[in-house]
């Protein structure tokens, strides 16, 4: 829709070409001089003179001024364009928002018109990309070539839902950028990095070797240890011997750049997620993660080439429960029984039990399904809880008995002869 044009709109160039060209008509400069004063062309002088003649004055105002852009967005539009940001979406980043803009809201926009729109009303994205300009002290290093040849591990604590911080542990493929598994726990546990391993093993099977951190959970040396001792496994380490995942430690956090920059996404895009879907429990953001992972890779992961995979086969799920179980080392009482967490537990096979002798060294596992098991000499027994017969058991009570000496006394001898004097006394008096 095009609005009346009022000359007094002129803006101070145009009003320096209808002066220059009156001038040249009126032979006060001449063509050469106008081309320099307006900053053209002969021809084009030659031009804005023909213009002078058909149309006058107005000829010199642009023809689309105050004319409504074909693409200017409705003011309505915008409105709710920052009404859905400051209401529902109000902690994601400008990419994520348009993402959901499109997928959720049915509503199609370029980046740089959400951009603009939401710049007027000084609105910031929470996350700012900015090309630093440090020295790369840690030069990148190639990615590896073959799907489970190396996977990334670690744990983020951040509040991820909530105000309660909470633990993120996550493993990351260095091939593709897949993440493989992650799990949320109150801190970084063997149970965070078992619950990770295991989603690893049913959906993509074995990897060749875990990349982590040095912390106590994948290695522990001492100073005081021998070269002999340094053998000794911890809990993780002897789940990855048995399943022959090979575990690499490092002490710069640069080395393990995907998992690092995977919790920088992840809080900037997780955190949101959790809370537009008012995930505000440990439970109900372990189950979300789980859907939310797949969507995650098909956006930002390569696609698995299957082909080229140091993926093995898993073992059965009997043999994944036992391999990432707790194990504890106890010694047998008196009657054959192994007690744990204040439970005694005797070993049994086959619905007979076993009976081993006294201070006997055994091993007390606790399964990944939460089954009990007692290893001894390399035989697995099932772990029976011993029920004691409450019957046999209670305890009589007792009256207490007061001890009260005897008249003659040592300590109340002096006493008791007043008491005699007295008594005496008072029979005399009567008779």
């Amino acid at each position: 829709m095009k609005n009346k044009i009022s000359v007094s709109e002129m803006n101070y160039k145009e009003k320096l070409k209808y002066k220059t060209i009156i001038k040249v008509i009126n032979n006060t400069i001449d063509k050469k001089k106008a081309s320099i004063i307006i900053g053209c062309s002969e021809r084009r002088v030659n031009q804005l003179i023909k213009i002078y003649k058909t149309e006058g004055k107005y000829g010199f105002i642009h023809k689309s001024k105050n004319n409504i852009p074909v693409n200017k967005l409705d003011s309505n539009f915008r409105k709710q364009i920052i009404n859905l940001y400051n209401e529902k979406y109000y902690d994601f980043n400008f990419t994520h928002f348009k993402e959901k803009l499109r997928d959720i809201e049915n509503i199609n926009i370029t980046y740089g018109t959400l951009y603009n729109i939401l710049s007027e009303v000084a609105i910031k994205s929470p996350k700012k990309h900015r090309k630093s300009k440090k020295q790369n002290l840690h030069p990148s290093r190639e990615r590896k070539k073959f799907f489970g040849e190396l996977v990334q591990i670690d744990a983020s604590v951040h509040p991820w839902f909530g105000s309660t911080k909470t633990y993120l542990h996550a493993a990351i493929d260095d091939a593709t950028g897949h993440v493989l598994g992650a799990f949320f726990d109150i801190g970084e546990t063997i149970k965070g990095y078992y619950e990770m391993t295991f989603q690893i093993l049913i959906n993509y099977g074995i990897p060749m070797a875990f990349y982590s951190d040095r912390r106590t959970i994948f290695e522990y040396y001492s100073k005081k240890m021998t070269d002999i001792q340094k053998d000794t496994f911890t809990q993780f380490e002897a789940a990855c011997d048995k399943l022959g995942i090979e575990i690499i430690t490092t002490s710069i956090a640069q080395a393990k750049g995907k998992i690092e920059r995977l919790f920088g996404t992840f809080q900037s895009r997780l955190v949101a997620e959790l809370r537009l879907n008012n995930i505000n429990t440990i439970e109900k953001a372990n189950k979300f993660v789980l859907e939310y992972l797949p969507v995650y890779n098909k956006q930002f992961a390569l696609p698995i080439n299957y082909n080229k995979s140091f993926m093995e086969e898993p073992p059965s799920i009997e043999l994944i429960n036992l391999y990432l179980s707790i194990f504890t080392h106890k010694i047998v009482n008196n009657g054959s029984t192994v007690k744990h967490k204040g439970t005694l537990y005797y070993p049994e096979i086959n619905g007979q039990k076993i009976n081993l002798l006294p201070k006997t060294k055994v091993i007390f596992l606790e399964s990944f399904d939460h089954k009990y098991y007692i290893l001894h000499e390399d035989k697995f027994y099932n772990a029976i809880e011993l029920i004691i017969n409450q019957h046999s058991v209670q305890s009589i009570k007792k009256e207490k008995r007061v001890y009260r000496p005897p008249a003659s006394h040592p300590f109340k001898a002096a006493s008791y002869q007043r008491y005699i004097q007295k008594h005496n006394s008072k029979k005399i008096n009567k008779n």
